[in-house]
């Protein structure tokens, strides 16, 4: 897996994360194969070891400010 931006605990063992994923990562997520020069926001199931993606962030910069908003929701300082 990919060095993660966020990662935040859901519960059940599932997290919600912000990484680079490749094209084998997303295709193990719900069987499609995608562009790998982006970032993602998604929900990581590590019962079944599975992902499935919520969103595309558009750049390093995009990400790094949805970790920021993320971790304000979550009452964190970045």
């Amino acid at each position: 897996m990919s060095d993660y931006y966020f990662s935040m605990t859901l519960g059940n063992r599932r997290s919600l994360c912000i990484s680079p994923l490749t094209n084998e990562e997303l295709a193990t997520g719900d069987g499609r194969g995608g562009n790998p020069l982006g970032y993602y926001l998604y929900e990581r199931d590590e019962a079944d070891d599975g992902l499935n993606v919520l969103a595309k962030v558009v750049s390093a910069d995009a990400a790094v400010r949805l970790y920021q908003a993320l971790s304000e929701v979550r009452g964190e300082q970045t």
